[in-house]
């Protein structure tokens, strides 16, 4: 009672607060710390303090005299450091998921006022789960781990629904990912609708000034506040320029940005729930995915990034006469407006159905969907920027007889490995060899070590008979059954790849509306055959072929020599493999950090055991009247052996922390 009546004051409590931090500054720094946040400090410093002083009044049995403030000294910063470590395990180990976390804003209650949002949301979204019967399958029930039955996926897509915002966007790129999900949890997505009504005129009126600059009137002669489209992230309004080009202008909803950062926060949390407590989310990465997802919606933050886009693919396509790409005011967008051609003519998605169509339009309708076909593949194989989201309404059919492309929002690019892995991949096809196409999707797909060449050789074959013979009419699900052999075999294509891929299902569907019947892949394999054909021939032949030979000339003369050399020492027992243990940098540092570890928390202990032993002698001068000097040392060498231990706790969480992040980007 007397030690709560000492500290229980209002002004006690306040004139203790510096003393609180400067230990939690002391903790820290022995643990060696410094990039702990504030508010863990704070936090630890004030579990140290109440702990502290508690146990040194136990002991000493009175807040008087300088043995209750040594030893209170000594348990708070003690308990201080293992309050760190303690804070530390459970924010990175495998607990229960908490709230996530957010980079701190400037402003106190601004930052207070975010993290209430997110939390309010975060419990929002953790109820919706439960009470659609997901709880158990996503590591937030007592059953976390459970293997979901197949009518998860229809919970899964009602939940994504009721979620509402980012949630949906989510549910709809999974929808295209055949290469990450198996094809019925991707046909259950397709099912998901966005509805989003329009914006508040007033909030659209002052972003846009605001970007802009000036007010609306002075930019536009005419501009309609009813918008043409509305999306969950922007909207899109008719406007007028002063000059007389009728422009659509594509504006960000108000206040969206911070909505986007609240649900990937979000959602990045749960995935990290669902990977660390379930196979399956394992086995499907969850993580990479909720992080792919992050980066496309963040893209899609930055109309700048659209604006760029679309000038780069104009002029790739400038010498493409059946193809227009929409023109683009950058003087006046920015990153939340894009000014923008309007198009004259009617999307694909709002054509006449093919029996209602002459004889003569279908087969203007066919060459349209050639010239289409061509100018991707050709984006896609000369290393440019490529549309990666050709749906129907993205494609126009203008006025003028012309195909014309808008929303460079999800774009693509391949490198040049990707493009000579695609162009061998046509060739294989065109030849009909399993082995080749294998060979050709290893040379950029990340590969199990444990993969079965030969099953994946016999699913390849399986594709081959049938989608690729003469009887057979490959469309859109050949790709995604192609893709969906890449995943059920454990292999992962690069990101831009599976966009290509992507955008080439799309883009059947597409074609099929523009000229039904459309055979994409047919179309795509002769298409991409006689495009390598003339890159290859577009040159001299016989250059490239002397260029190979004069590379190979050193090897060529060698190699008799070493043969020979090798040949020699086997026969006379002499061929020995040198291997040389810790040669790189990399291990060597790995090792000595291992070593040094243990060293320290074998000192920290064995100081602790000795310490201890030294605590039990009721002998040696005093140093209080309940203190004596060998329980003063036994006291200090028990902290000093804590704080070596701690110190090897706190840097092993830190690094297991490190090389999750590092093994996830």
């Amino acid at each position: 009672m007397e030690l709560v009546e000492q500290f229980s004051s209002p002004l006690v409590m306040l004139s203790a607060l510096p003393w609180v931090l400067l230990f939690a500054w002391t903790a820290r720094r022995l643990l060696d710390a410094r990039r702990l946040s504030l508010k863990t400090t704070l936090v630890a410093g004030v579990i140290g303090y109440v702990l502290g002083l508690a146990l040194a009044f136990a002991i000493v049995g009175s807040v008087e005299g300088s043995g209750f403030v040594l030893a209170g000294t000594s348990f708070t910063v003690l308990f201080t450091m293992v309050a760190i470590v303690a804070l530390e395990l459970l924010s990175h180990g495998r607990s229960a998921p908490g709230v996530p976390r957010l980079p701190g804003l400037p402003h106190p209650l601004r930052s207070l006022r975010r993290r209430l949002t997110v939390a309010s949301r975060f419990t929002e979204v953790t109820r919706l789960l439960v009470r659609h019967g997901l709880g158990d399958y996503v590591g937030l029930g007592r059953g976390a781990g459970a293997k979901p039955p197949p009518e998860a996926l229809r919970w899964v897509r009602e939940f994504l629904e009721e979620a509402g915002g980012m949630f949906v966007k989510l549910g709809q790129l999974l929808s295209t990912r055949v290469d990450l999900i198996p094809p019925s949890a991707a046909r259950e997505f397709t099912r998901l609708q966005e509805h989003a009504s329009p914006a508040d005129p007033d909030a659209v009126r002052q972003l846009l000034e605001a970007e802009l600059g000036r007010p609306v009137d002075e930019v536009f002669s005419e501009f309609d506040w009813e918008p043409l489209a509305s999306a969950s992230l922007g909207q899109v309004h008719a406007a007028r320029l002063p000059t007389g080009e009728e422009v659509a202008v594509k504006v960000q909803r108000p206040g969206i940005a911070a909505a986007v950062d609240r649900d990937l926060a979000i959602i990045s949390r749960l995935a990290e729930t669902i990977e660390t407590h379930t196979e399956w989310g394992r086995d499907f990465g969850v993580s990479e995915i909720a992080d792919e997802f992050a980066a496309r919606l963040r893209e899609e933050l930055d109309y700048r990034l659209e604006a760029s886009r679309a000038i780069k693919v104009a002029a790739a396509l400038e010498s493409t006469p059946k193809i227009h790409v929409h023109r683009v005011w950058e003087e006046l967008s920015t990153a939340k407006v894009l000014v923008m051609e309007r198009l004259a003519g009617t999307s694909v998605g709002k054509l006449a159905p093919g029996e209602a169509v002459q004889d003569a339009d279908m087969a203007a309708r066919r060459q349209l969907a050639d010239a289409l076909l061509s100018a991707e593949l050709e984006l896609m194989l000369s290393g440019e920027r490529f549309h990666a989201d050709p749906h129907p309404g993205n494609v126009f059919v203008l006025d003028d007889g012309r195909l014309g492309l808008l929303d460079f929002g999800a774009a693509g690019r391949l490198d040049a490995f990707e493009r000579a892995s695609i162009a061998a991949m046509l060739g294989a096809l065109r030849s009909g060899d399993p082995a080749l196409l294998r060979q050709a999707i290893f040379e950029v797909a990340d590969v199990r070590a444990d993969v079965d060449t030969s099953s994946f050789d016999r699913a390849l074959a399986r594709f081959m008979a049938e989608y690729m013979s003469s009887d057979a009419t490959p469309g859109g699900a050949a790709l995604g059954e192609l893709v969906s052999i890449f995943a059920a075999h454990g292999l992962r294509l690069p990101s831009t790849t599976t966009t290509m891929f992507r955008a080439l299902v799309t883009l059947e569907g597409t074609l099929n509306m523009l000229a039904p019947g459309y055979e994409v892949v047919a179309a795509a394999e002769r298409v991409g055959h006689r495009m390598v054909r003339e890159a290859v021939l577009s040159g001299s032949l016989k250059d490239v072929l002397e260029d190979e030979v004069l590379q190979l000339i050193p090897l060529l003369r060698r190699m008799p020599r070493h043969l020979d050399r090798l040949a020699t020492l086997a026969e006379q027992g002499e061929l020995r493999a040198r291997v040389s243990l810790l040669s790189d940098r990399e291990d060597v540092a790995v090792v000595s950090r291992l070593v040094n570890r243990g060293v320290l928390a074998l000192t920290g202990c064995s100081l602790g055991v000795a310490s201890a032993l030294l605590l039990g002698i009721d002998a040696g001068p005093a140093v209080t009247a309940r203190i004596s000097l060998i329980e003063l040392l036994g006291g200090f060498g028990l902290a000093a052996g804590a704080v070596l231990v701690l110190r090897v706790v706190l840097a092993a969480l830190r690094e297991g922390q490190s090389s999750t992040h590092g093994s996830r980007t």
